[in-house]
């Protein structure tokens, strides 16, 4: 598999997060609540022969010997601390997460410039979950939390 070659030899598959929590408002655009950016990073360690996934938010660095279980680690995200629920007004609320994933080539010119412009490179995903805070009481609806994949 070519991700394979690549990591081993030596480029690195990088995943950059951007997660933002907006307040609902009726008459007004949603206001920022907080703004959270971090990054995990898989690359190949050829002397030991693993694979080192290091995680931004946590500050730590994981190993495992299969390719498949540093992907699904790299895919998650486990203890993440944004804010307390007492810190939080009641209202409705939209938690929007970003992951954009792609190795780390280098740029270059004018193909740099290109690649951005026409949206090629990084893969990105995008997730959209709505909640609502009524008194300090966290409400996600009948069914839980709807993650939709937006575009």
């Amino acid at each position: 598999e070519g991700l394979e070659e690549s990591l081993k030899a030596g480029v690195p598959l990088i995943c950059d997060f951007s997660l933002r929590l907006y307040r609902r408002r009726a008459w007004w655009p949603d206001k920022r609540i907080l703004k959270c950016s971090f990054r995990h990073r898989l690359f190949y360690d050829n002397l030991k022969g693993v694979y080192s996934l290091v995680l931004e938010e946590e500050g730590r660095t994981l190993s495992f010997k299969s390719l498949e279980e540093a992907k699904a680690q790299m895919a998650r995200v486990c203890s993440l601390s944004l804010t307390r629920i007492e810190d939080l007004k009641s209202g409705h609320y939209r938690l929007k997460l970003k992951a954009k994933i792609g190795l780390k080539r280098p740029h270059l010119w004018p193909f740099f410039f290109l690649k951005s412009l026409f949206g090629l490179g990084k893969r990105t995903i995008s997730y959209l979950c709505e909640f609502t805070i009524k008194g300090k009481r966290l409400l996600l609806g009948l069914q839980g939390p709807s993650f939709a994949e937006v575009r």
